[in-house]
This record gives C-alpha cells, structure tokens and sequence, in this order.
C-alpha cells in the first residue's frame, strides 16, 4: 500500500483524540484515519447496496403482486 499525502482540516478536539487513540493503539494517526476513510466508504456502499435491493424488491413484489395475492389465499 502506498500512501498518498494529502491536506485536510479538522476541529482540534478530534485530532487529538485521533492522537490519543493512534497512542492506545500503538498505531500511527494516518492508519487511523486511513480505517476512518474505509469505514465511512463501506457505510456508503452498503447503503447503496440496501437501496438497490428496495428497489429490486419493489419491482418484483410489482411484477408478481397477483401471484402473492393467490399464496396469501
């Protein structure tokens, strides 16, 4: 993996708990804030992914809503 380096601001009281935590965890703050990066990436992606499946599931339960009419007789 190699790093690309970057400028971003951030509020003071974060940064340093990022220090405190980078610390704790015998890690460096850029680790730390590369796993922040990939968590707020997964959270997205799985959003996107709940959405198409909605979306998906909507258009089926259109497509069959007679058949789950018949089954639910």
């Amino acid at each position: 993996m190699s790093l690309i380096k970057f400028s971003a601001q951030a509020e003071k009281d974060v940064l340093d708990k990022i220090s405190h935590l980078a610390n704790v965890e015998g890690k460096h703050k850029q680790a730390l804030i590369n796993e922040a990066f990939m968590d707020l990436i997964q959270k997205y992606d799985n959003k996107n992914h709940i959405n198409l499946i909605k979306e998906e599931s909507k258009k089926i339960r259109q497509k069959f809503s007679g058949t789950f009419k018949e089954l639910a007789k």
